[in-house]
């Protein structure tokens, strides 16, 4: 059983479509993790802060004195008056500085091999979709007719056959034979119903149906009497 079409695509138009109306929501990423990681497993050495410096600086400013006078006395001794000794410091003389000169140099400093742990607790990452839609805008358009024969690449899986309206058990794709005598519509003292009798064959897909149906007719003749 094959579907055959002689012309296939046809003529169509244009719309905005929504693919969604509503929507969002919040999701979560991951529903757990963490752990402790470490950054580096070796390392260490031994770095230069500085290259190069020094120099000289002076520590204290210029500090100036006023001129002082120190007196100092001694007892007698020996028959000799007391008396006493006078000293005259000069202010000149006691101002002064102090500078402290720092020659070049570098500081070097020793980073032993270590490691640095990382603790990232369980977490999880959520992301707020909110309610959104989304369109699609398909113009105008319209399709050609191809003419010419197809053949389908698929067929029905199964028929449906009724006799007068009721569905026979018979489903294969092809059958010979098949009595349909005992489907037929029958009057109250179960004799076969004169008159019109339907047989419908429906296959669940597109299909060609090739069939034969063989029927037997009943007449009865009666004629007059001779008077």
């Amino acid at each position: 059983m094959t579907y055959i079409l002689y012309s296939r695509a046809t003529k169509g138009g244009g719309a905005v479509v929504k693919s969604t109306f509503a929507g969002g929501g919040v999701v979560k990423s991951t529903s757990s993790g963490g752990g402790t990681t470490a950054t580096s497993s070796s390392g260490g050495g031994t770095s230069t802060s500085t290259q190069s410096g020094g120099g000289s600086t002076q520590s204290s400013s210029v500090k100036s004195f006023p001129d002082s006078i120190f007196i100092s006395s001694a007892p007698s001794a020996g028959g000799y008056d007391n008396h006493t000794h006078t000293t005259l410091f000069n202010a000149d003389n006691m101002s002064h500085s102090h500078t402290v000169n720092i020659p070049s140099h570098n500081h070097n400093f020793s980073t032993p091999n270590h490691t640095h742990t990382v603790n990232i607790p369980n977490h999880s990452h959520s992301m707020d979709i909110p309610n959104h839609s989304h369109e699609i805008n398909i113009p105008d358009h319209a399709h050609e007719i191809e003419h010419g024969i197809f053949k389908l690449d698929r067929m029905p899986t199964k028929v449906t056959i009724k006799v007068d309206g009721k569905p026979i058990p018979h489903t294969d794709l092809s059958g010979d034979s098949i009595d349909l005598i005992p489907y037929l519509s029958r009057d109250s003292e179960e004799r076969v119903q004169r008159g019109w009798h339907t047989v419908e064959i429906t296959p669940n897909d597109l299909g060609r149906i090739n069939a034969q149906l063989m029927t037997q007719f009943f007449m009865q003749s009666r004629g007059g009497v001779d008077a």
